[in-house]
């Protein structure tokens, strides 16, 4: 009898061995996707700008109209010429609205050239 005991318990123990190492391995391929999806450089979201008030010949005092969704600087420099080569404009990379209502951007062109 202890006998059958030890195989069904061994057989349970081999069954939840599977089930384990089955998950471990779903696991690693998750936490694999994750790691390529966080770490994927993020895609250029070029915002157009245009300058209420000019600080100089190059950059903006303050702002006034901004459109976004350009997918590159070329694009966005263009349409600026197009739009607003009187008053000014910047273009920025990646920009989002902070709770100050300022526009950050973790790049700014302008015709002096580009900045972090």
């Amino acid at each position: 009898m202890s006998t059958i005991r030890q195989e069904k318990a061994l057989n349970k123990m081999v069954e939840m061995y599977k089930k384990i190492k089955k998950y471990k391995e779903i696991i690693i391929i998750v936490l694999v996707i994750l790691g390529f999806i966080l770490f994927l450089p993020p895609k250029n979201n070029w915002t157009l700008i245009s300058c209420k008030e000019k600080l100089n010949e190059s950059e903006c005092y303050t702002t006034g109209y901004t459109i976004s969704g350009f997918k590159s600087l070329n694009q966005c420099i263009t349409e600026g010429f197009d739009k607003f080569k009187e008053e000014g404009f910047e273009c920025g990379n990646n920009c989002k609205e902070n709770s100050g209502g300022l526009m950050v951007c973790e790049e700014i062109c302008n015709s002096g050239g580009c900045t972090n």
